[in-house]
Order: structure tokens, then C-alpha cells, then sequence
């Protein structure tokens, strides 16, 4: 925990940083912000809520990520960042809006191989070399300019099924819970601002079945601007609001 207060030091402040008993919490405006409260972790298991998969890549590479790197890492990218650099070794999805108990297992496809991982590129789009996910195996694959996806590539499994490690990091974005757009894995027409206690609520009894976190990291989906917002502005108060209290209610009656 001294590690992630001085991180918080010396880089942009959370929206806000607290305990839940020694459980650290940070929050943030932006998905791609989290990482920075990962940065000193090594080898994690990373289980994300949100109603996007998040599996970007196309990183610029650098022989060690430093603090004032972390501008690099854009929007979805984190996930990638975090594999690449060692923070986390495990990542597994579960999208609230789906309304099932699978995950998505990134460290896997259908056959059971392992497809987590990372490799540096030198493309003719960029002047530098880029980090990109090993997979798909697609000769085209790193020609890409705007970068690719890991998912669509892995393995879903049963809640159960999950292989946790320590460090554990929970990782929500509270577009899982409320969200007005682009969101994955739902019909066309879907409503994913009504009903967002429901799905916090069910995002609260998974975690009471997993190993307590040793942090966790909460984002808001705030753009600068509405096109990267996802959380409706005039709900985004009372759903961290929300989610806040079930944590600290969660988590204070686990010894």
C-alpha cells in the first residue's frame, strides 16, 4: 500500500483515493488512468467488470514503462500495457450487460492454448516500435495501423473456473453497471441505463465469491468530451455513489 500512495504522489491525483479496512481504492475519470495505481505490481491477476472489452493494442514500446509513459497508453490499451510490462500475467472479463456467470478468459482460447501475450513491431505506419498482442495468428495482423483486438480470440468459462493469483486486482468501470452506448455483447436496442442497481448488485455477489482484491481501481467513463463519455453524465454521481457504498459494505464484513 505504500507503494500506490507514493505513486499517487508524484503523478495526476484520483478523483479520489481511499481504504476499504487495507484494501486501497482509486478512482478515476478515464479507464486508461488505472494503470498507474498498477504500476509497482508484478505478475497480477487483473478481473475487470465493463461493458466493453477493452483489449486494445498498439502501444509505443519503451524498455521499461516509467510514470511519464503512461500518456502513451490510450484509450482500451490498458490491458495490453499491464500484460506487456509484467504488471499482470492473468486478465479475465466479465461484462455485467451480458447477464450470465461466464467470463471472458483472455489467457486462453477454446483449445485450451495459452494466447496471453505480447510482442514488439516496427510497422511502416509508425515511426517507433509498437507493442501488439501475440494473437491472432493472422499474417496481416500487424499491418494494421489503428491496432487490434484480442478479443473475439478467447476462451469463456464458468465464474468457478477461474484461476486467481495474488496480487488480485479488481477493476471495475461503472459503464458495466450504466451505460448509454456501444455496448458489447447485448441486442440491438438493448437498455443499459435501466436497471444499473441490478447489475451492481449482481457484480457484488461475484466478487463476495472471489479471494479478497489487494486494490482496486474504479473508473467513471468521463470523457473530456460526450463521445468518450459512456455513463450518462447526470447518473455518473450516484452510481459511484452507489457502488462505493456496496464495496465498503462488501468488504468490511470480510475478515
Amino acid at each position: 500500500m505504500t507503494k500506490i500512495k507514493r505513486l499517487d504522489n508524484i503523478m495526476l491525483e484520483p478523483l479520489e483515493f481511499f481504504n476499504i479496512k487495507e484494501i486501497p481504492v482509486a478512482i478515476t475519470s478515464e479507464h486508461s488512468e488505472n494503470i498507474r495505481f498498477w504500476l509497482y505490481l508484478r505478475n497480477a491477476t487483473i478481473f475487470y467488470e465493463d461493458g466493453h472489452h477493452d483489449s486494445a493494442d498498439n502501444i509505443r514500446y519503451r524498455r521499461k514503462l516509467k510514470t511519464e509513459h503512461l500518456s502513451d497508453i490510450g484509450y482500451s490499451m490498458q490491458f495490453c500495457a499491464a500484460v506487456h510490462y509484467g504488471i499482470a500475467n492473468k486478465l479475465y472479463w466479465h461484462n455485467p450487460h451480458e447477464s450470465n456467470d461466464e467470463v471472458h478468459d483472455f489467457n486462453h482460447d477454446s483449445n485450451g492454448r495459452n494466447i496471453l501475450g505480447t510482442r514488439k513491431v516496427k510497422t511502416h505506419f509508425d515511426n517507433y516500435p509498437t507493442v501488439r498482442w501475440k494473437e491472432p495468428k493472422n499474417p496481416n495482423y500487424h499491418f494494421s495501423e489503428l491496432g487490434n483486438w484480442l478479443y473475439g480470440f478467447e476462451d469463456i468459462i464458468p465464474l468457478e473456473d477461474m484461476q486467481i493469483g495474488k496480487p488480485f486486482i479488481v477493476d471495475l468501470d461503472v459503464d458495466g453497471f450504466c451505460c448509454h452506448k456501444n455496448i458489447f455483447g447485448v441486442p440491438k436496442g438493448y437498455d443499459g441505463v435501466t436497471g444499473w442497481e441490478k447489475r451492481l448488485e449482481n457484480t457484488i455477489r461475484i466478487l463476495a465469491g472471489l479471494p479478497k482484491p489487494d486494490l482496486i481501481t474504479i473508473t467513471l467513463s468521463q470523457g473530456e468530451d460526450e463521445a468518450d463519455t459512456y455513463v450518462p453524465r447526470e447518473k455518473v454521481e450516484e452510481v459511484k455513489q452507489q457502488t462505493k457504498l456496496a464495496l465498503t459494505q462488501l468488504y468490511e464484513d470480510i475478515k
